[in-house]
Order: C-alpha cells, then sequence, then structure tokens
C-alpha cells in the first residue's frame, strides 16, 4: 500500500481488483439509496439512479448511448481530438464562427518556427469548410531581392504576389489561383485554384506583415519557449538545424521584433506544453 501511493500509480481498482471493486460500488450506492429515500424531493430520482447502476453492471457495463429524447432535445456532435490540440480550442472555436458568418473570412496564423502554425492550419483544414494557405509558397525569387533584404522585414517573401494572389479573391470570396514558388528550381509551379470558401486560413511566419494585416478578419500568434523550439526544430530539421538556427531564426525574430505582429492578433498561443 505504502509504495502504491509513493509512486501515486495505484488505484481502488489495482489494489483489491475488479470484483471487489464492484462489490464495493453496489453496496455503497444500496447504502446510499437507504439514506436518502424521502430524504428530500429528488430522493426517487437518485434511488432510480441506483437501481438502473446496478442493473447496468450486471449488463457488464455495455456502451452507453443518448437517449432519442435527449439527441431529439440537443442534437449533439463529438470529435475526437488528440489531447495536445486541446489548447487550440480557442482558435478552432473562433475560427468556426467565421466560417458560419455567412460571409467570407480570412484568418492568419504567425508566429514562431517550430510553434505549431502549420499543425494549426491542417487541423483547421481537416474540421473546417476552409482553404489553407502556406506563405512558404510565396517566397521572392533572389533575383529580386533587395541587395540588403536580410535587413529587410519579409525582404525574402513576395508580399504583392500573396496579396493580390490569395488575399483579394479569398475577401471577396471568389476561387484563389495558387502558384506556389519551388525554391529549388526557381521558377512558379503549375498552379492550383481553390474553389470558394467561407473561410481561407493563412499560416506562416510574415502572414501577419503591416503591409497585409489589415486583410485579415481573424489574427494570431503561435509562440512556444525558446528550450522547446530548440527541441522541435531539431527534431524536424535534423542536420540542417545548425544552418536553419544561424539564418532563418534570426531573420523571423527581426521581423517580429520590428514589426509586432502579435500585438494586433485576437488570440496569442504558447504552445510549448502542447507537445511533450
Amino acid at each position: 500500500m505504502d509504495a502504491g501511493w509513493a509512486n501515486h500509480k495505484s488505484t481502488f481498482y489495482t489494489l483489491l481488483g475488479r470484483e471487489r471493486c464492484e462489490t464495493l460500488i453496489l453496496e455503497c450506492t444500496q447504502r446510499a439509496k437507504e439514506l436518502v429515500a424521502g430524504a428530500f424531493a429528488d430522493s426517487n430520482f437518485l434511488c432510480g439512479m441506483a437501481d438502473w447502476l446496478a442493473v447496468y453492471r450486471r449488463q457488464g457495463c455495455p456502451p452507453v448511448h443518448h437517449s432519442p429524447a435527449y439527441r431529439e432535445a440537443y442534437d449533439p456532435h463529438y470529435r475526437v481530438l488528440r489531447t495536445a490540440y486541446g489548447g487550440y480550442f480557442p482558435a478552432l472555436l473562433a475560427a468556426a464562427r467565421l466560417a458560419r458568418s455567412g460571409r467570407p473570412a480570412v484568418v492568419a496564423i504567425d508566429g514562431r518556427c517550430g510553434s505549431g502554425k502549420s499543425g494549426l492550419g491542417d487541423l483547421m483544414g481537416r474540421l473546417l469548410p476552409c482553404n489553407v494557405v502556406h506563405m512558404d509558397d510565396y517566397y521572392l525569387p533572389p533575383d529580386r531581392r533587395a541587395e540588403n533584404w536580410e535587413q529587410i522585414p519579409a525582404g525574402n517573401m513576395d508580399l504583392a504576389r500573396f496579396l493580390q494572389e490569395v488575399l483579394v479573391p479569398a475577401g471577396a470570396g471568389a476561387q484563389i489561383r495558387c502558384r506556389p514558388y519551388d525554391c529549388r528550381s526557381g521558377t512558379l509551379r503549375e498552379g492550383t485554384t481553390l474553389p470558394a470558401r467561407p473561410l481561407t486560413v493563412v499560416e506562416g511566419s510574415y502572414s501577419q506583415h503591416p503591409l497585409l494585416s489589415a486583410r485579415y478578419d481573424l489574427r494570431m500568434f503561435l509562440t512556444c519557449a525558446p528550450e522547446e523550439q530548440r527541441r522541435r526544430l531539431e527534431r524536424r530539421e535534423g542536420a540542417h538545424f545548425a544552418a536553419y538556427e544561424s539564418r532563418w531564426m534570426p531573420l523571423e525574430e527581426r521581423y517580429i521584433r520590428q514589426c509586432g505582429p502579435e500585438k494586433g492578433c485576437q488570440l496569442v498561443i504558447d504552445t510549448t506544453e502542447f507537445f511533450p
């Protein structure tokens, strides 16, 4: 007993066994029934519940379903999500409300690398009636970048093309013609037409650059602790992490310092504890 309490892993079930636990529950339920019978107005309901539990256990605890009356009154629906996604619920709820608003809406998910922007965008794409567009598809070709582009927030992004090809039609509820930039070939890939949807989700760093931020109906910023960010990126980038840390992370931090995208957001979500 002492060892069980010490490691916080023992329960009545593990200490006493299933049969003894079920017997104790039935005995305690019967005792409670005797104590409350006729004691107050709702005692009949409690006694009925005790009887139902006794029958339920004798039946082997089959799956429980809502009654027809409950389903008709409340029309319940449920989704099973990973526990880690629970912290995203405020963002999912806000986006879902926009999707049902009856007008075109655009959501921006900005934040630090490794904070979960792509994961949240993917989750919204699976749960909501939306198009998901990635900022990583709108890099600016090197020959069009300013000589000092590394000193300019989002100096490597084709913000003008992104604005005209994505945000303008998305805000009007029209189709979106996406033409991702291929960094390896230095060319635009063959375009893809996204159908008009109630909601467009834009995920990625620089999505809330001052040239773009006014176009969104909902802005959110994701962040995480530096040590957790490093752990995630080391796992994601593998052998390329050193180059990523020395070049791309400083560029993003410069953008965050100079443009302050999180300051204009309706939601700021710290994902440090989301993915152990």
